[in-house]
């Protein structure tokens, strides 16, 4: 185990990573991202952030940038980026979808293909709440990520199906709309929860059957169920790779508790440590 597992973020040193800007063009629109890049070695493996419905690039409580700076620590790159319609991304947040999302993905998953400093046997997605869904569809489509870890994954929305089937399906249903899953006073667009709720991640989940899989999900979740990873599990239990799943007692969905959020963030490094 590097002597760097469990510094704690704030300790870091400057010298152990250099972050750049990173613009990438998908569909006519730019998605704005940060990409750490440790200096310790080149070509260096990476781990590229998803994160969830109404998130940033940042995350609750500055998980985002603290993980990356743990990772570039023992010589791991990150790339952590704004969906369109989130964060400092171009589009507007009631247009996004499902698809929109996983095209963005795919985007920066080849952005970091071509990069010259990017070893590209070792590619690894770090994925939270809607964005591991998202990160199984475009790992799935990939085919080459070495390595998963997710966050209070989401699974499915049959979570939400009965406020959703408790109005009439109708295009331009603002109370639906905003009954939903309206997010810090933003509120996804009704085709977006069209293809929520036709989400299907079994077949991708086979084809990723040979990539090891950490879960890591607080048992006070309230926004996505923990019942979510126990679903992700059921859909591994043949997988030859190794699945494994990390219980945080006290944790809701952002991991509010510093010391569960800290064992979340140690246990995520040392995952990719072993597995990328």
């Amino acid at each position: 185990m590097s002597q760097n597992a469990n510094i704690n973020p704030m300790q870091l040193s400057q010298s152990v990573e250099l972050r750049e800007s990173v613009t990438v063009l998908n569909e006519g629109q730019k998605i704005f991202g940060m990409l750490h890049k440790p200096v310790s070695q080149t070509p260096f493996p990476i781990v590229m952030l998803l994160h969830g419905l109404g998130g940033h690039k940042v995350g609750r409580y500055r998980v985002g940038v603290d993980t990356s700076a743990r990772l570039a620590a023992i010589g791991i790159g990150t790339i952590r980026f704004d969906f369109r319609g989130c964060g400092d991304s171009e589009g507007e947040y009631s247009k996004m979808t499902v698809e929109s999302q996983v095209s963005d993905a795919l985007a920066i998953l080849r952005y970091i293909q071509e990069h010259p400093e990017v070893d590209q046997q070792r590619i690894g997605i770090l994925g939270r709440s809607l964005g591991s869904a998202l990160s199984i569809m475009a790992a799935a489509q990939l085919g080459t990520v070495k390595t998963m870890c997710l966050w209070a994954p989401l699974f499915d929305g049959e979570q939400w199906l009965p406020i959703y089937q408790k109005h009439p399906t109708v295009v331009h249903d603002k109370e639906k709309e905003e009954e939903l899953m309206t997010l810090d006073g933003q509120t996804p667009g009704l085709e977006f929860y069209h293809q929520f709720f036709r989400i299907d991640l079994r077949s991708s989940l086979q084809k990723l059957e040979h990539v090891p899989m950490l879960f890591i999900h607080g048992c006070q979740d309230k926004n996505v169920f923990f019942s979510h990873s126990e679903k992700y599990l059921h859909a591994r239990k043949n997988a030859p790779a190794e699945t494994r799943l990390i219980q945080l007692p006290l944790s809701d969905h952002h991991f509010t508790p510093l010391n569960e959020r800290r064992i979340a963030i140690n246990e995520t490094v040392r995952w990719f440590e072993k597995t990328l």
